[in-house]
């Protein structure tokens, strides 16, 4: 349990501050805090400096009268637990606070804390088991993510290639609360909107010459799923059958049933093997960039390939 004598960030010598002994001992702690006047800059300062050090924080117990809007502002800024308040003692005696802590602070509460809690959530592309709990973030801000235990971490993925922009970027976060505000979701069939509408103009003046209409579709999965019903269907109406499907070896193209059809094969998609379908060709090597293993008999519908830039 932590305060006394001053803080945690008051020196024990030379070179050592009350925060290195708990750093070093890694163990959750309780810190206590008083509730008189300057409680709320001293508290929170003091869960800033605990969350810097990643020592996990269990919860503040109060030592005081009663201040009911001190202590929800310090739990709630704080993001910290309220485990309890201990009253002013007198007389101040071992008993008197043995009794007096038994009282505000019963073991069951700090049991509970200790036990392993769980989520409710199936997180993609994460082994849950040897994992255990996940980070938890509470804000981002540009390039960085900020986690509830005080770490800031480079979002170096852009959140899977979404966040180009950074994170909370004031002109997207403008733009979205603007359009919140007059049109959230409408039905796509049969309906439309000027924002799609000019995002769809816009797309088109980069598309090579022919592409003459844009499809929206939710995710990069999603829209392999619809390239492929539209090439496919395209021969169909037209009186063809040429259904096979084209793919490089060793491609990526996403995790719905379509979209790992048109993937490699491996461990994490070897249980749906009965429901995939595709034709891979080796991916080019220099000097033999025009093989194909292709068979003479197959129709093909279309191909899937990902555009690569290169940076020399």
């Amino acid at each position: 349990m932590i305060e006394g004598a001053g803080g945690l960030m008051v020196p024990l010598d030379g070179s050592t501050l009350y925060v290195d002994i708990f750093e070093r001992w890694r163990l959750p702690v309780v810190l206590c805090a008083s509730t008189e006047l300057g409680t709320i800059n001293h508290s929170l300062l003091s869960i800033e400096a605990l969350r810097r050090r990643q020592i996990p924080i269990l919860g503040v117990a109060f030592i005081g009268d009663q201040y009911a809007e001190t202590e929800n502002a310090v739990c709630e800024m704080g993001g910290v637990r309220w485990l309890g308040r201990l009253p002013l003692l007198s007389p101040l005696t071992s008993r008197t606070l043995r009794a007096a802590f038994k009282s505000a602070f019963p073991p069951a509460r700090f049991q509970t804390m200790t036990q392993r809690k769980t989520s409710p959530i199936w997180h993609p592309f994460t082994r849950h088991a040897p994992e255990g709990k996940m980070s938890k973030v509470v804000r981002g801000d540009g390039a960085y993510l900020h986690t509830a235990d005080g770490r800031r971490i480079i979002d170096a993925i852009s959140s899977w290639w979404v966040v180009t922009h950074g994170h909370c970027h004031p002109p997207i976060v403008c733009a979205i609360q603007e359009q919140a505000g007059k049109l959230d979701q409408i039905i796509f069939a049969g309906y439309t909107h000027d924002p799609a509408e000019d995002v769809a103009a816009r797309l088109l003046r980069l598309a090579p010459r022919g592409l003459d209409h844009v499809f929206f579709s939710d995710s990069g999965s999603a829209s392999v799923e619809v390239a492929i019903k539209m090439a496919l269907g395209y021969w169909h109406h037209n009186g063809k059958e040429r259904t096979h499907i084209v793919v490089m070896q060793h491609s990526y193209h996403g995790d719905t049933v379509g979209a790992m059809s048109v993937g490699a094969r491996g461990v994490f998609n070897a249980a749906y093997g009965p429901l995939l379908f595709v034709t891979s060709i080796p991916f080019p090597v220099k000097g033999r960039e025009r093989e194909r293993s292709m068979r003479s008999h197959l129709h093909v519908g279309t191909s899937v390939r990902r555009p690569l830039s290169w940076n020399p």
